[in-house]
């Protein structure tokens, strides 16, 4: 139960205005079950309405809540979801209890009005102290407080409660649990029939395999669980109060921890503590004659997810989406594309060096100290000198600026070691002249083996990434002239190093990677910008691009515009479907999509998820995500089989310069060990904003950019 999107009535006539408006509306029934998406909303909205009574009490709710927001808070254009969704649900119990009247509706209002500031303040309270979501806390407490008030509300008893029947409606005669399943799920939206339960099941599995899985399972344990400590194995399955087992399976499992066996087992353990729980606080609630509502799924859920917040010890979800394994498609991507494995640095040079020693080199890098490169240059024959190697000028490496691989404050420099003549070391000043520099990311990055007197910067000052600190020089145990790099925790000088990667680097001048762990003899440089693509690429808010899309004869046409997003990312957009990119050196990356994937756009994205901004033409490699590649039935259940080992499946992408205008793109689709190319795609330069050209052979498609 959180937030996904904004909910702001429609304002003026227009039908775009009115379908949002719905659409959102919608939205806040969805947003029970952890998902924006439309259908699901739908249904759900129609099953409170099984029972007219309790769907006009959530729909009152929800209105009472946006009315008190209007009237106190007028300027706010718009609000999450969860600022409204515990309105609704305290809105259906109280329909679950009392007929609609007057009297209903005054409870009604005054219930929605509490819960809805009750949600905006809990909300502040949790995410600034907790780091956690308001999940359906305020439900669980104003439902519990109007029942409690209902107790002694003689004139709410006697005219105004709600008569119950029991449901005549039945698939065919089933087992107590599938029964019991189907009326939990049809419970958490009051209205336990089979018939409920079956819709609300049917679209979760068209909605989410996930989802089924881990409701189907936190019931079953949950419910198996207590069956055992009661020795009532047909008669537990009745009880309707089982739905917080499968809420905290499903939000555990699936939504607010990364899909995977990690998570799902977390999911059970979590389920089979709150059992004790659940029947704890039903023998307690049963005092009051109250139910026990979302109880136990708000506290085992919020105090299992302040736990990892204070550990570490689960992938919490960053970006929530529609469904776990729009979840999990999205972090696999993001984690392939954007995190490298290790701290990323920058190269301490300019030009092309040779890394002569990289991870557990055969020389100097072992034990505590295996973490280490080692760069000097060689010319094209493999050797490191002219001449014949005598003096220290006979190095190429000698002498050359050094930079600082990483912006951060100097902490510690070594400057006056001297440089030792070709083939011999000091053994007593290991590291000769460096500069120990401090990175905000939580490690020191040394440079060592300058030479003496060449440093350039003093302790205490800040550097800026690429800045010169200092000359190649031949200090400490270095037999000739080259840069030792190592990152480490502490600053003494005999620290244990950590493993790290290079950023943004072209290896041995024919690929460009966004990060590439040390491997020995490969020849690594930094890219030289472009300032013609990086113009070109570099689309203005406000912008508005045309585009034809022609495939197999029939042909359409799009205009998309440059939009802000509300997390400040810039998109392009036609309104349903939307575009992230990103523009900066040197990498301009179409960062993630959302809508059909057959659009212009989605082509837009599978044909260029990327383009290094630079002048050198080398290949590149990126990955893309599976949802907007491959068709909908297939991308589900591979995702399903990947929530268990996520690198089951990948789709890559491999880029080639054929000219100054000309980009080729191969999409390769790897499921377990096989590998297939399952896209082509060339794409056309010029000097104006984004692709002229984009033909798929493959596919047949060809897209070209209009004049606006």
């Amino acid at each position: 139960m959180k937030g996904f999107s904004a909910f702001p009535l429609p304002r003026g006539v227009p039908l775009e205005h009115i379908t949002e408006g719905l659409r959102r509306f919608f939205t806040i029934y969805a947003d029970i079950f952890f998902t924006n998406n439309l259908a699901i909303g739908v249904i759900i909205f129609c099953v409170t309405f099984f029972q007219p009574n309790v769907g006009t009490a959530g729909f009152a709710a929800i209105a009472f809540a946006y009315l008190f927001r209007r009237l106190t808070f007028p300027a706010a254009e718009s609000f999450e979801p969860f600022y409204y969704y515990n309105a609704l649900l305290v809105g259906l119990s109280i329909g679950a209890l009392f007929r609609i009247s007057p009297l209903t509706l005054l409870m009604i209002a005054a219930a929605a009005v509490f819960t809805f500031a009750l949600t905006v303040s809990l909300n502040s309270v949790f995410s600034r102290y907790l780091g956690i979501p308001i999940l359906s806390f305020p439900f669980a407490i104003v439902s519990s407080l109007c029942y409690l008030f209902a107790i002694r509300s003689t004139n709410l008893f006697v005219n105004n409660l709600l008569p119950h029947t029991s449901s005549t409606w039945s698939l065919a005669p089933t087992s107590p649990a599938v029964t019991g399943f189907l009326k939990t799920l049809g419970a958490i939206f009051f209205n336990d029939t089979i018939l409920a339960g079956g819709l609300i099941l049917l679209a979760v599995l068209l909605h989410s395999r996930i989802f089924f899985l881990l409701a189907a399972a936190g019931y079953s344990l949950g419910a198996l669980i207590i069956a055992h400590f009661y020795g009532a194995y047909t008669s537990t399955f009745a009880n309707l109060n089982y739905f917080n087992f499968i809420l905290i399976a499903v939000a555990l499992g699936g939504i607010f921890l990364i899909p995977s066996p990690r998570s799902y087992l977390t999911a059970l353990i979590a389920v089979a503590v709150s059992s004790i729980l659940l029947g704890a606080v039903e023998v307690f609630w049963a005092g009051f004659s109250i139910p026990i509502f979302t109880l136990p799924f708000n506290l085992i859920v919020g105090l299992f997810l302040h736990y990892f917040n204070i550990t570490g010890g689960a992938r919490r979800t960053i970006t929530f989406l529609e469904s776990p394994e729009a979840i999990l498609d999205h972090h696999i991507n993001y984690a392939a594309r954007f995190l490298p494995p290790h701290p990323a640095i920058g190269l301490p040079f300019s030009g092309e060096w040779t890394l002569s020693q990289a991870f557990d080199g055969e020389y100097t890098h072992k034990g505590p100290w295996r973490y280490g490169a080692d760069f000097l240059i060689r010319d094209s024959s493999g050797r490191e000198h002219s001449d014949n190697g005598t003096t220290l000028s006979d190095y190429y490496a000698f002498g050359k600026p050094v930079l600082a691989p990483v912006a951060g404050r100097v902490v510690k420099i070594v400057s006056d070691v001297e440089d030792n003549a070709p083939g011999e070391a000091n053994r007593a000043e290991n590291w000769g002249n460096t500069v120990l520099i401090w990175d905000e990311r939580g490690f020191y990055v040394k440079v060592a083996h300058l030479a003496k007197g060449s440093v350039s910067v003093t302790e205490g000052q800040f550097v800026a990434h690429g800045q010169k600190i200092g000359l190649c020089g031949n200090s400490g145990y270095s037999p000739m002239p080259h840069i030792h790099v190592q990152l480490q925790l502490s600053p003494e000088a005999n620290s244990p190093t950590i493993p790290f990667c290079f950023s943004n680097v072209v290896r041995d001048g024919i690929s460009f990677h966004s990060w590439l762990e040390p491997r020995r003899d490969i020849v690594l440089a930094s890219p030289i910008p472009s300032s013609s693509l990086r113009s070109s690429f570099s689309p203005l808010l406000g912008e508005t691009f045309l585009f034809e899309r022609t495939c197999r004869g029939r042909s359409t046409v799009g205009r998309f515009e440059v939009v802000l997003a509300p997390d400040g990312r810039n998109l392009l957009t036609d309104g349903e479907n939307k575009l992230f990119f990103h523009t900066g050196p040197p990498l301009f990356r179409f960062l993630d999509y959302s809508g059909d994937r057959r659009s212009i756009l989605a082509d837009l994205f599978r044909a260029l998820p990327s383009i290094p901004l630079i002048q050198n033409r080398v290949a590149w490699s990126d990955t893309l995500p599976i949802r907007p590649v491959i068709s909908r039935g297939t991308a589900e259940a591979v995702l399903l089989v990947q929530s268990f080992h996520h690198d089951f499946a990948r789709i890559h992408v491999r880029g080639t310069v054929e000219s100054d205008t000309l980009r080729h793109t191969k999409l390769y689709r790897r499921i377990g060990r096989r590998k297939k190319l399952i896209e082509e795609w060339t794409v056309t330069l010029d000097r104006r904003r984004l692709p002229s050209t984009l033909y798929s052979p493959t596919r047949d498609v060809l897209i070209r950019r209009l004049e606006p």
